[in-house]
């Protein structure tokens, strides 16, 4: 996909959820569901998240960058295997209303 695509599915799911965009992790992968349901533990059938798949790494990290430009948080070692999968989800450890 290329980068205004995938920024404006990130935004459309984010926006559709209750909670601050600050409150939302961001990464880099190159397995999406490898990042999200067994490095960051995120629950496959109950928590928010959501991945795309960029063109190339250099598509995924300017998306990345995109997000973190509009209020998303960088999840830990977010580009480090420099895959092309951008990811986000709910932190759920901090859990508030969205005042935006």
């Amino acid at each position: 996909m290329i980068e205004r695509d995938i920024i404006q599915d990130f935004q459309a799911f984010i926006d559709e959820q209750p909670f601050a965009r600050s409150q939302w992790s961001v990464g880099l992968a190159a397995d999406a569901e490898d990042a999200l349901f067994r490095s960051h533990d995120i629950d496959r059938h109950h928590g928010a998240w959501i991945y795309r798949m960029a063109d190339n790494f250099e598509i995924a990290a300017s998306v990345l960058a995109a997000l973190i430009e509009r209020g998303c948080t960088q999840a830990e070692a977010a580009n480090a295997d420099k895959g092309s999968y951008v990811y986000a989800f709910l932190q759920q450890e901090v859990p508030a209303p969205k005042s935006e």
